[in-house]
């Protein structure tokens, strides 16, 4: 079983990822278990290669773990850049609604928050002005629309409402299981529309009143009303199933999903599997019938039979085999028809649900053709022979009449396995053993105009974004060194910001692009800040590489450093260089090392020191579609004089620092190939790029909410400061002495009586950190008799200690207090200076 699938006791209250359940008031205890073990079960790990996009889409997890996703829901306070909130729907007993919360716009959510609890089968969620509205469904007991006021409010302070704070909207809806799922949805007209399902597979559909003053509502029927619940209207009847719906952007007509009958000929299988479609359907005035029970949408122009994936645009009618047989009760073709023919027939139990028109605008992740294209999920057939669907499709309208359809397109395929949107669907045809990998339910547009997609059979919500492709180089050719031109990202005016995974974002003072292809569109991206450390100026910096496949052709690498000229920006000689290479099989993706370049060869490439500021900050990472590697570079004396003479950085006594500030820094930058080895080749381009310099840039502040460049999802990585933990405060007596030092690896404090100065013939004290340990800091003692760890033994009896307090303080730092045993403690004041030593 996954591991985000894990429960506690049977029949208690359980665990669902991080998710706490508790039983329900009425319930069979085991049943809901079970049920969720099944589920959990049945859920299949993420692989990007199980999904079919277009050319230049990616699909990534936006948050792994969502129970049951269903109807998503933007709040519409969410901004491109953070915090952005969506809202997710569940199905299938008392269950959750989930907030997914994007603290920094990344496109990655960073926690799931439930923000109602406790709710029968929460299936559709919609926001309106600060309050989340949820359709909800105890089948046979009620069925209510609820609103939740300030929803944004518990999802960003981490709050879970219960079905005591929530208000009801609508609590008369009609209460049969049979697609009673309730999904929710405002227009443009300010009106909450909802659909009230056939509650059968084939009949005639009567009506429903929860009681005498109640209203009466028409089973298979599209309602809207008033946000307050009054002023209840129906829209369209003879509708079976909607579970979708949006409004033309321009027009403000309503489309909606419909999902068409099951077990049209039981004698005949052929016929059930392929007849009949489910549908698009539009409402441009209320009071539309849209044919069901009596009327059902077949395709055009093609066999359903043999081509079952296969949907030209537009639909046609077919009349009931039990209902309408012969037509006899109502003409499903022809002129004159008493019911409105369906948009577009997308498929024989393809089950489409959730819909949204894609709205592009200056700026969005889409390309700019999607303007107004339809993206539909389907779950996919429960029944079928052959399974189909659980797919996002594409429809394309005409904009001269957007009654009509003129393309009708796979966008995402991969539900069914095997499926790589061929027309002819999967080779070889898929089958019920052969269990789905994911079935979409609903699709959501972003801030940035990327895509969310819900899939509640792999509990779980995808994010897809889009990337101009790129040729790749012609592998052979060769392009002449390059004075690359730096030019603005003009959506990061005073600074950007780097997805480096988990919460960790760190954010850059000048954010640049350069094209490293001579034109052809591939760009880079550095991102760079200037820092003091340790009384030294460094360039803090992320260099960028999107689409990296195509900027490194096939398999490369790509080197980035510093010339030993500035002055000489096009010499290799002498230059220290990262050469970051993509690494599959690496966690992060990547890889990247130090080397000084004593020729223009690879075998003279010598490891180096004194480019790195901190070393365990160089790290390469393939994160939201781009090669990302961060750095801190201790700058040369040039930049180090620059900085001292605007009092950055306090001046040593008799320093030169004459001089005048240099304008610019300049990087070298090269690509190369790599052979089968993974050994570098020779590079088959170079190039220098120079960002300016001002010392005004030193330690400059930075806003908060600054645009992120890479967005994605990124490996967990941890930032490089952790959250300190409380400051210590010793008791009285404890205070002798203490070790405090900022390390990462082990600290030795050595009390050598004999010998002051020297740590072998003497006690040592060695701390160092350890992440499972309740202090986070372990620690131990030895007798050095000599430098080798053979030689450590059991501390002497003259001299032993006793750790009395240890632990880590702000900054990183390591520390432990201790009180030695001594023999005569009175000769030996605890202000005594005592010698230690660490080894990197």
């Amino acid at each position: 079983m996954p591991s985000s699938c894990r429960f506690a006791e049977v029949c208690g209250s359980m665990w669902v990822g991080d998710l706490r359940l508790r039983p329900p008031t009425r319930k069979k205890p085991c049943a809901l278990l079970v049920l969720l073990a099944l589920l959990c079960a049945r859920a299949a790990a993420f692989t990007r290669s199980d999904w079919t996009l277009p050319a230049g889409f990616n699909i990534e997890l936006y948050f792994p773990r969502v129970f049951v996703a269903r109807s998503m829901a933007l709040s519409g306070n969410s901004q491109a850049n953070g915090p952005v909130i969506v809202y997710v729907g569940s199905n299938g007993g008392t269950l959750n609604v989930t907030a997914l919360v994007d603290l920094k716009g990344r496109g990655q959510a960073d926690y799931a928050q439930p923000v109602v609890v406790g709710v029968p089968s929460p299936n559709g969620v919609a926001w309106r002005k600060g309050s989340l509205y949820i359709g909800s469904m105890d089948a046979g007991r009620s069925c209510r629309i609820y609103r939740l006021d300030n929803a944004d409010w518990f999802a960003l302070n981490r709050r879970s409402a219960t079905l005591s704070d929530l208000k009801i909207v609508r609590g008369d809806l009609p209460t049969a299981l049979a697609h009673g799922a309730k999904v929710v949805r405002f227009g443009p007209d300010g009106k909450l529309y909802f659909g009230v399902g056939a509650p059968c597979n084939a009949c005639k559909p009567g009506t429903f009143q929860a009681s005498p003053t109640s209203a009466v509502y028409q089973y298979g029927t599209l309602y809207r009303m008033n946000p307050d619940g009054t002023g209840l209207e129906p829209m369209a009847s003879g509708v079976r199933n909607t579970v979708g719906f949006d409004f033309h952007p321009d027009t403000g007509v309503p489309y909606f999903t419909d999902n068409g009958r099951d077990q049209w000929n039981t004698s005949n299988l052929a016929q059930t599997d392929n007849t009949p479609d489910c549908e698009l359907n539009a409402v441009t005035a209320p009071g539309h019938f849209m044919g069901f029970p009596f009327c059902h949408t077949v395709p055009v122009n093609n066999n359903p039979y043999t081509q079952p994936y296969l949907r030209r645009p537009g639909a046609s009618a077919a009349a009931d085999p039990d209902l309408n047989a012969g037509e006899s009760v109502m003409k499903c073709t022809g002129p004159n028809l008493q019911f409105r023919v369906a948009l577009q027939a997308m498929g024989p139990h393809t089950a489409p649900l959730g819909m949204r028109f894609y709205r592009w605008f200056s700026g969005a992740n889409f390309p700019k053709f999607f303007n107004n294209s339809i993206l539909i999920a389907q779950r996919g057939s429960w029944n079928r022979n052959n399974p189909i669907g659980a797919r996002v499709m594409r429809v394309v309208l005409d904009p001269a009449d957007p009654l009509k359809v003129r393309y009708y397109v796979p966008f995402l395929c991969g539900g069914v396995p095997g499926d790589t949107c061929a027309p002819g669907g999967p080779v070889p045809p898929s089958s019920r053993g052969n269990p789905y990998k994911g079935r979409p339910v609903d699709v959501e547009q972003l801030p940035d105009g990327s895509l969310l997609v819900s899939d509640n059979e792999a509990h779980t919500v995808y994010r897809i974004s889009y990337a101009q492709p790129t040729a790749c180089r012609v592998v052979g050719t060769s392009v002449p060194h390059a004075a690359l031109t730096p030019r603005a990202i003009v959506a990061a005016p005073s600074g950007c910001a780097i997805n480096l995974g988990s919460s960790y974002v760190p954010r850059y003072r000048r954010c640049i692009r350069a094209d490293v292809s001579q034109g052809a569109g591939r760009q880079l991206q550095l991102a760079t800040s200037l820092a003091v450390l340790n009384n030294k100026l460094v360039l803090s910096g992320a260099l960028l590489l999107p689409n990296h496949a195509c900027a490194l052709g096939p398999a490369g690498w790509v080197g980035f450093g510093l010339p030993k000229d500035q002055g000489s920006p096009n010499k290799m000689a002498g230059a220290k260089v990262l050469f970051i290479q993509p690494a599959p099989s690496a966690p992060s993706g990547a890889t990247v090392y130090v080397r000084l370049l004593n020729g223009t060869s690879p075998d003279q490439f010598k490891p180096t020191t004194g480019l790195l500021a901190r070393g365990w900050t160089l790290k390469a990472y393939v994160s939201g579609g781009s090669l990302v590697t961060t750095f801190e570079f201790v700058l040369p004396s040039e930049y180090q004089k620059a900085a001292i003479r605007a009092g950055k950085i306090p001046r040593s006594p008799g320093q030169d620092i004459s001089g005048t500030n240099p304008a610019g820094v300049t990087f070298l930058l090269a690509f190369g190939d790599v052979n089968s080895q993974r050994q570098l080749q020779r590079h088959w381009m170079t190039g220098s790029l120079t960002i300016p310099f001002s010392v005004a840039d030193i330690s400059a502040s930075l806003p908060s909410n600054l645009p992120v460049l890479n967005r994605g999802v990124a490996p967990d990585v941890a930032a490089p400061t952790a959250p300190p933990p409380p400051p210590f405060r010793p008791p009285p007596f404890l205070s002798r002495e203490a070790l405090m030092a900022t390390t990462s690896g082990w600290i030795a404090w050595s009390y050598n009586k004999g010998s002051p100065g020297k740590m072998t013939g003497g006690d040592a004290l060695f701390v160092r950190p350890c992440a499972s340990c309740p202090t986070r800091v372990s620690t131990v003692a030895f007798y050095m008799g000599d430098k080798s760890i053979g030689a450590f033994t059991t501390p002497t009896q003259k001299v032993a200690y006793t750790v009395t307090a240890l632990g880590t303080a702000a900054g990183g730092v390591v520390w432990a207090q201790r009180r030695p045993r001594l023999s005569n403690p009175m000769s030996h004041p605890s202000t005594r200076k005592l010698p230690f030593s660490t080894h990197d």
